[in-house]
C-alpha cells in the first residue's frame, strides 16, 4: 500500500509561510519558514546550521544568542574537555579592581592584547600591589569603542592590533588617566605584536593632546620570568610607572621588587592551573580508543575571544577536547630536550631538511609534539595578511606531512561569515573518522597521503615540477628568460661558482621574478622580500652551482631573514646569504633628468625601502612618470634607507632641505612594521614637515596600477598647487 497522503489529505495541509532575520550571527541571514502541522519547519535562505539553533531558541522563548548558535555535535559532545574556554574564564577573573593607599586616585588601564594577552595576571597583580587602580577593558562595542577604531593607522593591518584601538578609547572613556601597554625589543620577533605602542603613540590624539598617559617601557623579555630577572627591564618598569605615581607616593625599587615576586606568583599559579587542566583534557583523550583532542594553535592573543570566533567551541562540540599551548609547555620542553640534535623531517613537497625559520620553532615544536601522537590534531589560527603567521603555518605544515598527518589552518579576523570556519573543521573531523576506520582495518587502504585543510596548496613551495605543473613556465626555459628579458629584467646568470664567492642577486628584477614569486612564495609574504624570493629562485633554479648569495638588507629584523628558508622552501635548496649593509655600488640607482639651474617644477621625493625606490620595475617607472607630469623626482640618499625604523626621518629632512614639495612613500603591501611606524608616524610628519605632505603607496603584484598612478598625479597635482601658491625665488 502506497504511504502517499491522499488528495484529501493535501487538501487539508495549511502550512504556515513567515519571513525572519536570523540572529543566529551578524550574517543576519533572510530566512523563509514553512511550518506544518506536527512540528514539521522546513528553512530555506540560510547559509549554516545556526539557523535551525536560532529557530529553536526562538520558539522556546528562552537561551541566550550563544546558546542558538549550536552546532550539530558529533562523538561525545558535552563531555570533550575545552581547555582553552578554561584559560579564558581564568583570564577574565582579572577585572577593574580599586587601588589601596595613596596611588589609588591614580586609574591605570591596562591593555590586553597582542602580547600582554597572556601574561594578563602578571601585570594585573603587578599594579594592583603597587597600589594603582586598575582597570580592564570591556569587549562591548561601545560609542568609545567606534571612535578608537577610526583612529587605526593601517587598514590593512591584523584584528589584533585594531581591537587595541577600540579597548584604548573605552579605558579612556571610562576614566583611565594612563594606559599600561609594554613594547618589546624586536629581535626576531613580529613588528607588530612587540612595538605596536608606537603606532598608537603616532596615531591616537588622546595621546597627542595630553588626555591620556601612554605607559610603554621598552623592555627585552616578553616573558615575566625573563623581565624580572632583568636589571634592565627592572629599572625600565621604574622609571616608567615612577612617571604616573602621584607626587606624594614615588615608587621605590624595593617596592617593585615586591610587586613583581607577587606578579610572577599569579602568573605562575596561573599557568599552573592551565597545565593541570591540559594533562586532565590528555588524560581523557586516552583514556578510550576513538577519542581526539586538538590543540588550538597560534599567537597566544589568537584564543581571546573578540578574535577566535568561538573555534574552541566549535571544536568542543564536535567531540574533540581542546588544548592550549599554554598548557603545554613544560611537555614540549621536555620534548625539545629529547630530540636535541636531531635531524629535522624532509616534507613531502620538497627536500626542507634544515632548521625552521626562528620566528616559527613555538609552531613547530607544537606541529611535532601532535606529529607523535595519532590522537591529537592541530588547528592553526592565523591573521589575515601575517606574513609571521604564514611562514610559520608554512613549517608546520612541513612536519605534519612528513608524518603523513592532515594541517588545518583558519584565517580569522574581523569577519562576520564563520561558516567556513566551521565547515573546515567539520572536515577535519570527518577526516579523523576516516582515519580511525582505516586503522581499524574497516575497508579503507593503507596509503596515508597528507592531507591540508585550509591555507595553501601543498604543493606550493614545490621545486621547478612544481611550478610546470601548476601551469606557470620553469624559470629556467628559454621561453620564461625571453618573457624577463622582454621586460627588461635581467636573465639569471651566476658569475660565481662553488667556492668563488657569494653570487650578487640584484640586477634589474623583471616580470619572470615576480611570476616565479607567484608560484613558489607564501603569498601573505610582502612584496620586497617576495620579489628578492622569486629572483634568487631563478638564479638558483638556472645555475645548480650556486651556493651563497650576496643580498643587501633593504629591510632589517623582518620577514626578510626568512629569505634563506623561503629561497629553500621555492626550489627544494638551500642556499647561504650574504648580507651587504649598504646598496651595491656596481648597482646604479636611476637618476632623474639633468635640470636646469632655473629649473622651477615641483619637486617630488621618492622614499621607501631601497630596492622599491631603485628599481625601475618594482616602482613601475616611478621615476620617468613624475618627469612626464612635469615635476622633478628627488631621490633619497641609500645610506638613509639602510635603517630599522622605516620613519625614515633623516630622509624627510633631507628633503625638505632639498625644497621637496611633496613625498611618494613607497611601501610594500603586507610590510608589518610599515604598519607600526610609517601611517602611524604621518601625523607627526606633517606636523613637523607642515609644508611637504606624505603620500604612501602601496605596492604589490595584485593590486591596480591605476590606482597607485591615481594617487602620484593626485600628489604631483598638490605639488603644482603648492609651488603655484609658493611666493617668487621662495
Amino acid at each position: 500500500r502506497s504511504s502517499l497522503v491522499d488528495a484529501a489529505r493535501l487538501g487539508a495541509l495549511a502550512p504556515k509561510r513567515s519571513a525572519v532575520r536570523c540572529g543566529g550571527c551578524g550574517c543576519a541571514c533572510a530566512l523563509t519558514v514553512v511550518e506544518f502541522e506536527g512540528s514539521r519547519r522546513f528553512v530555506s535562505g540560510n547559509r549554516c546550521e545556526r539557523a535551525h539553533a536560532f529557530l529553536d531558541g526562538a520558539a522556546a522563548g528562552a537561551g541566550s544568542s550563544a546558546d542558538r548558535r549550536q552546532v550539530v555535535p558529533r562523538r561525545d559532545a558535552g563531555r570533550a574537555p575545552n581547555v582553552v574556554a578554561l584559560e579564558r574564564k581564568l583570564l577574565a577573573r582579572f577585572g577593574d579592581v580599586a587601588g589601596a593607599g595613596p596611588r589609588a586616585e591614580a586609574r591605570v588601564g591596562l591593555m590586553d592584547a597582542l602580547n600582554a594577552y597572556e601574561n594578563l595576571p602578571f601585570w594585573h597583580t603587578l599594579l594592583r600591589e603597587l597600589g594603582f587602580s586598575v582597570l580592564m577593558p570591556r569587549r562591548d562595542e561601545g560609542v568609545a569603542a567606534a571612535e578608537g577604531l577610526e583612529t587605526i593607522p593601517s587598514e590593512s593591518v591584523c584584528q589584533p592590533a585594531k581591537v587595541v584601538h577600540a579597548r584604548f578609547y573605552d579605558l579612556a572613556g571610562r576614566g583611565a588617566r594612563a594606559v599600561l601597554m609594554p613594547r618589546y625589543e624586536r629581535g626576531s620577533r613580529c613588528p607588530v605584536s612587540s612595538c605596536y605602542a608606537d603606532a598608537v603613540r603616532d596615531s591616537v590624539p588622546l595621546v597627542h593632546e595630553g588626555a591620556v598617559s601612554l605607559v610603554a617601557p621598552t623592555l627585552g623579555a616578553v616573558r615575566p620570568e625573563g623581565i624580572a630577572c632583568s636589571e634592565a627591564d627592572r629599572a625600565e618598569l621604574l622609571a616608567s610607572l615612577g612617571r604616573i605615581a602621584p607626587e606624594g607616593a614615588p615608587l621605590g625599587a624595593d617596592e617593585l621588587e615586591g610587586a613583581l615576586e607577587a606578579g610572577l606568583a599569579a602568573q605562575r599559579a596561573f599557568e599552573d592551573a592551565v597545565a593541570r587542566a591540559t594533562e586532565r583534557a590528555l588524560a581523557w583523550v586516552h583514556a578510550v580508543p576513538g577519542r581526539h583532542g586538538a590543540v588550538l594553535a597560534g599567537r597566544p592573543y589568537h584564543v581571546d575571544a573578540a578574535l577566535s570566533h568561538e573555534v574552541d567551541g566549535v571544536v568542543e562540540r564536535l567531540g574533540l577536547a581542546v588544548l592550549p599551548p599554554l598548557g603545554l609547555a613544560g611537555r614540549l620542553r621536555a620534548a625539545r630536550e629529547a630530540r636535541s640534535g636531531a635531524a629535522w623531517p624532509v616534507s613531502s613537497a620538497g627536500a626542507l631538511a634544515s632548521p625552521p625559520w626562528k620566528p616559527a620553532k613555538r609552531l613547530v615544536g607544537l606541529a611535532r609534539f601532535v606529529a607523535e601522537d595519532p590522537s591529537l590534531e592541530l588547528v592553526c589560527l592565523r591573521s589575515f595578511g601575517c606574513g609571521f603567521d604564514a611562514l610559520g603555518a608554512d613549517e608546520a605544515r612541513d612536519v605534519l606531512e612528513a608524518a603523513h598527518r592532515s594541517f588545518t589552518v583558519l584565517k580569522i579576523d574581523d569577519i562576520v561569515d564563520t561558516a567556513h570556519l566551521r565547515i573546515r573543521l567539520r572536515t577535519l573531523a570527518e577526516a579523523v573518522e576516516a582515519r580511525d576506520l582505516r586503522v581499524a582495518g574497516e575497508g579503507f587502504s593503507d596509503a596515508a597521503p597528507a592531507r591540508t585543510t585550509g591555507g595553501e596548496p601543498a604543493g606550493l613551495g614545490g621545486s621547478a615540477e612544481t611550478a610546470v605543473a601548476a601551469g606557470v613556465e620553469d624559470p629556467s626555459t628559454p621561453a620564461l628568460r625571453a618573457s624577463a628579458q622582454d621586460d627588461k629584467g635581467d636573465r639569471p646568470c651566476a658569475s660565481s661558482r662553488d667556492g668563488e664567492g657569494a653570487v650578487p642577486l640584484l640586477g634589474r628584477i623583471g616580470r619572470a621574478d615576480l611570476e616565479r614569486a607567484r608560484v613558489g612564495v607564501n603569498p601573505d609574504v610582502c612584496h620586497t622580500v617576495a620579489s628578492l624570493a622569486g629572483r634568487a629562485a631563478r638564479l638558483v633554479e638556472a645555475d645548480p652551482s650556486v651556493r651563497r648569495l650576496s643580498v643587501p638588507r633593504v629591510c632589517e629584523r623582518c620577514l626578510l631573514d626568512a629569505l634563506p628558508r623561503l629561497v629553500e622552501r621555492a626550489c627544494g635548496r638551500a642556499v647561504e646569504i650574504e648580507w651587504e649593509d649598504a646598496w651595491p655600488a656596481g648597482l646604479d640607482a636611476p637618476a632623474p633628468l639633468p635640470a636646469p639651474a632655473d629649473d622651477d617644477r615641483p619637486r617630488i621625493g621618492i622614499l621607501g625601502n631601497a630596492l622599491l625606490c631603485f628599481d625601475a620595475y618594482l616602482n613601475d617607472g616611478l621615476v620617468a612618470f613624475v618627469e612626464r607630469l612635469g615635476c622633478r623626482a628627488v631621490l633619497p640618499d641609500p645610506a638613509n634607507l639602510f635603517v630599522d625604523d622605516v620613519r625614515y626621518g633623516a630622509q624627510l629632512d633631507a628633503f625638505e632641505a632639498a625644497g621637496v614639495d611633496h613625498v611618494v612613500y613607497l611601501q610594500s603591501f603586507g610590510c608589518l612594521k610599515g604598519h607600526v611606524h610609517a601611517r602611524g608616524a604621518l601625523h607627526e610628519a606633517a606636523r613637523r614637515h607642515p609644508n611637504m605632505p606624505v603620500t604612501v603607496v602601496d605596492y604589490d603584484p595584485e593590486a591596480s596600477a591605476l590606482n597607485r598612478e591615481n594617487r602620484i598625479r593626485l600628489a604631483v597635482a598638490a605639488a603644482h598647487q603648492a609651488r603655484a601658491k609658493r611666493p617668487s625665488g621662495a
